[in-house]
């Protein structure tokens, strides 16, 4: 037996010296890579051949990994085969099968292929199928493990390939008791394992943080803005009123300022009013904006206390209600401010 195998194994690395060496690759590897890669491709190809198939998938993997080549995947999908792993051994030899090898492929890449497709064609009718089904009280965040490995949720009730052999389901889903069974699943045989999720009777539900409402209730009318309060508040329209008013004097008074301060530095440049040198005339052109703008700043300013003011006392239930009121804004060469009456 010893004898033979150096037989069988010395054909195939001079195979795979010839397949690194010309063989299509997913990416251009490095020397290194190259010869790293014939040197694990042969040392799982012996181990195959001694019956080794666990200790020559290790080798084969990394190999496969390091330079794809057809004669390296196909002999790791036979052994996935052999030790039981019929699913994801099946996939790499139908990797093998359609694989384009080119008009002219190597004579060790033909044989590759043929030899894949043989197995494939003795392992896909034992492929198991397992349908998982989950129930009960919890269905909504179900999470579903065979094995131990997770399964996807859209594999859920659907006839799932499953390599033959015992397998360990688990269902679990916040709020709900654990879900177990176990199934033998035979070669090309198909199962279904339902399993039934029960309230977990300890679990207190989770109660969602109230933030209050964030759009507010969409049933219920927005009161206008200008309603009046119910029992002796202000109406808003007198705050606006108001408002506007102090803005208005506020304004009114900066510019106002504004002015005075020009025509203080223009009495000292002019002897008299009409004789200030030409030099002032921005100045002065600048003053009488000032003045304008305050003005009307305290116009606003006074309309708008005088409307506010007149809402309050009418709110407050005065018997004597505003009847007329004036204002009158002063700006003088050496004076502003603001005169008027109720």
């Amino acid at each position: 037996m010893t004898a033979h195998h150096p037989s069988k194994t010395i054909p195939f690395a001079l195979g795979l010296a010839a397949v690194l060496a010309s063989a299509p690759a997913f990416a251009e590897p490095s020397p290194e890579d190259k010869s790293l890669a014939r040197d694990l491709g042969t040392e799982g190809v012996k181990l195959a051949d001694a019956g080794d198939c666990v200790g020559a998938i290790e080798k084969l993997e990394k190999a496969e990994a390091l330079y794809h080549a057809p004669t390296i995947l196909g002999r790791l999908g036979e052994c996935q085969v052999k030790v039981g792993k019929l699913v994801i051994g099946s996939e790499n030899l139908q990797k093998v099968v359609r694989e384009d090898l080119g008009a002219n492929p190597k004579p060790v890449f033909v044989s590759a292929q043929q030899r894949a497709k043989k197995v494939l064609d003795e392992t896909l009718p034992r492929i198991g199928k397992l349908k998982i089904t989950v129930g009960g009280a919890c269905t909504k965040d179900v999470k579903v493990t065979v094995d131990g490995e997770p399964v996807a949720k859209a594999m859920l009730g659907e006839s799932r390939p499953t390599d033959p052999g015992n397998h360990a389901i688990k269902a679990v889903a916040p709020g709900c008791l654990e879900a177990t069974t176990s199934v033998q699943l035979g070669e090309g045989e198909a199962k279904d394992a339902p399993l039934v999720l029960a309230a977990d009777p300890n679990s207190k539900p989770d109660v969602p943080k109230d933030d209050g409402p964030k759009d507010g209730p969409k049933d219920l009318p927005k009161p206008p803005k200008d309603t009046l309060p119910a029992e002796g508040g202000i109406p808003t329209f007198a705050w606006v009123a108001l408002g506007v008013g102090a803005v208005g004097v506020v304004g009114g008074t900066v510019f106002g300022l504004s002015a005075m301060s020009k025509k203080t530095a223009l009495d000292k440049a002019c002897t008299t009013k009409s004789n200030c040198p030409e030099s002032s005339r921005a100045d002065i052109d600048s003053m009488k904006t000032s003045a304008t703008v305050s003005t009307v700043g305290f116009v606003f300013g006074a309309v708008g206390l005088g409307v506010g003011v007149a809402l309050i006392i009418v709110k407050s239930g005065s018997d004597r209600p505003p009847t007329s009121a004036w204002v009158q804004p002063t700006v003088g060469l050496g004076s502003v401010g603001l005169v008027g009456g109720f």
